[in-house]
């Protein structure tokens, strides 16, 4: 699970945790980076749709 807090959107901090505990390695700029190109209406924040729409069906709850 990506949204460790259930408050419907993933955080900077979680995305980098959920990538640490899958052993992927991935810069604080890396990870800025990916943030902003999904962030689709820029709050800083990924919403659970907003992973849908990047990973498709790849994703679970």
């Amino acid at each position: 699970m990506i949204d460790t807090n259930k408050d419907g959107r993933v955080s900077r901090k979680e995305l980098g945790a959920f990538f640490k505990k899958n052993s992927v390695k991935i810069s604080s700029k890396e990870l800025k980076q990916q943030i902003q190109a999904v962030d689709l209406n820029g709050d800083g924040y990924l919403s659970l749709e907003e992973l849908r729409v990047a990973f498709g069906n790849k994703m679970s709850h």
